[in-house]
């Protein structure tokens, strides 16, 4: 919160590291952040918070439900489902509608429960490792998934959980998705890690692969990973990321700040990398 002291907290018992998944800070200037351990655990966090500073977490074993705590910390429901998904090394990703609906992907299912928990489908997606989820006003989901394999699979679903269509964007090398943005047009902006190169790609919203640029970076620094994207009103996108020469750690903290920008058709419009060591 504001202050250094916290207003409450919970603990699940969990094996490995633990990483913070996500963060979020109310009207009121209270933060509140999750810490998960990396699967297998008992519990999978990184989901939303909810308006008004709840949580959403989805359980690792079993069928891998769907709980919604409130703002103290205390459970308010669990959704039972009654099909268990395939493993997935990946951690539940999860979109909650302003009217409490939530969607989320686990494994190679795809499920949508109402603000108290029913479930309103529970669907195969015939992919494991969903790294993106998202919903659109009308309900339908897109998904973005790639587990250890050398491409991204993008899907859409209908609000009733029915696909639509599949697309796949393919590379050399064992490509890592790392961030993936949703457009008020319903085209799909994402981008990946692979063969030392970031990669950004623009689907359409009937599924069409509209383009896909490389990102590349120059020695020393010549690994790129894209974290941020963004559009603006003309369509045109936007990334944003760093370069750096291996993993960054205390002893080797040095990376460039790269950025770069492309026009909604593909044409690059801008490049510029910045170096903050």
């Amino acid at each position: 919160q504001s202050a250094t002291t916290p207003w409450w907290g919970r603990t699940q018992d969990g094996d490995g590291r633990v990483d913070a998944r996500w963060t979020k800070v109310d009207a009121l200037g209270g933060a509140v952040v999750s810490r998960a351990p990396v699967p297998p655990s008992s519990v999978i966090c990184g989901a939303p918070v909810t308006a008004e500073g709840g949580r959403m977490v989805v359980e690792e074993y079993g069928n891998r439900r769907l709980s919604q705590f409130d703002a103290s910390g205390v459970l308010r429901w669990q959704s039972g489902d009654t099909s268990t998904p395939l493993s997935s090394s990946t951690p539940a990703v999860i979109s909650v509608a302003a009217n409490g609906d939530s969607t989320y992907a686990v494994g190679d299912r795809l499920r949508r429960v109402n603000a108290s928990g029913g479930v309103m489908f529970d669907v195969a997606t015939g992919v494991t490792g969903v790294k993106y989820l998202a919903v659109n006003a009308s309900g339908d989901t897109w998904l973005v998934a790639n587990d250890s394999g050398t491409a991204a699979t993008v899907s859409r679903f209908s609000p009733s959980g029915n696909q639509l269509w599949s697309t796949t964007a393919s590379a050399a090398c064992i490509w890592e998705t790392t961030a993936a943005l949703l457009t008020a047009t319903d085209e799909l902006l994402f981008a990946g890690f692979a063969c030392n190169e970031a990669r950004v790609v623009r689907i359409a919203a009937d599924g069409r692969l509209l383009w896909q640029r490389l990102v590349s970076g120059a020695e020393p620094r010549s690994r790129v990973r894209l974290s941020a994207l963004s559009v603006d009103g003309a369509g045109n996108a936007y990334v944003a990321g760093c370069a750096e020469a291996g993993f960054l750690t205390y002893f080797s903290p040095n990376a460039w700040t790269v950025a770069a920008s492309w026009s909604a058709s593909g044409a690059e419009r801008w490049s510029a990398a910045a170096d903050v060591a």
